[in-house]
């Protein structure tokens, strides 16, 4: 749809929460362009079943079940090296200071972006 589209503002948003929850496979990742992916979204989910999970079930980057560590290496592998960002939809992030949640993020997805 994108290339399809032709459109240089238009890009594609890698998200481990959505990746995980729907029917892609890291193959996909392989395939697309570098300069199609505008960019990734590190969070993570859960052990539990899919059909169960919410939008506020989101852990920090690492802590969850979701092929994070394996999304990113394979986006290092088709030459990505844009933005990322993290996001953190959830009701037991929200119950904590907004600073420790922030440092916590940030450590936990510098770690996982160091180790792909």
């Amino acid at each position: 749809m994108v290339q399809a589209a032709n459109r240089g503002n238009l890009g594609i948003t890698v998200d481990v929460a959505n990746f995980h929850c729907g029917p892609a496979r890291l193959g996909e990742i392989a395939a697309l362009p570098a300069h199609a992916v505008n960019m990734f979204h590190a969070n993570d989910l859960p052990d539990m079943p899919k059909a169960d999970m919410g939008i506020y079930d989101r852990v920090l980057p690492g802590d969850g079940a979701a092929p994070a560590l394996e999304m990113i290496r394979e986006l290092k592998r088709i030459g990505y090296s844009g933005y990322a960002s993290i996001e953190t939809f959830s009701h037991d992030l929200n119950k904590l200071p907004p600073l420790q949640v922030a440092s916590d993020a940030f450590n936990k997805t510098r770690a996982l972006l160091s180790e792909a």
